[in-house]
């Protein structure tokens, strides 16, 4: 008698599916490693029957990728900031652990609030581009430096 050649319980294993002409763009290219390691894992761990939704407080983050606590925070607000990520639950100090814990979507699936937007990092990118278009020219405008926000 033939086995099959997957069995089902391996249709279903973790997987992410990242396509090409996503990976090309400067913001996907300008992520940092362990930025582009955590927003994997996470991706990888999605499943459509299954809530949009991770904890990604400081120490679970610093477990899940090696790295240090203060480091993990930064990482999560870049993705945020990106666009990879929409903050569900801002976390806090008080409480018990899991209600504590800060909770954030992925951007590219639906939520029950919010419809997907695969395209967001991209948009965001574009955004602070002409952001920093603007601020050149008007620093350049100007002629020095001090009116320079930064």
């Amino acid at each position: 008698m033939s086995k099959a050649m997957y069995p089902s319980s391996r249709h279903d294993r973790p997987h992410a599916r990242l396509y090409d002409h996503d990976l090309k763009h400067p913001a996907w290219k300008n992520l940092n490693p362990h930025a582009f390691k955590l927003i994997t894992i996470l991706i990888a761990s999605y499943r459509p029957n299954k809530p949009n939704s991770f904890p990604v407080g400081r120490k679970t983050v610093s477990q899940l990728i090696g790295v240090s606590e203060r480091t993990a925070s930064v990482i999560v607000n870049h993705l945020i900031w990106g666009g990879h990520l929409r903050e569900e639950r801002a976390g806090r100090n008080r409480g018990s652990v899991r209600t504590r814990e800060r909770i954030v979507s992925l951007t590219r699936f639906d939520t029950e609030t919010s419809p997907g937007q695969p395209n967001l990092p991209i948009q965001r990118w574009k955004e602070m581009q002409t952001e920093l278009k603007l601020r050149r020219e008007r620093v350049h405008i100007s002629g020095s430096e001090e009116d320079h926000p930064f």
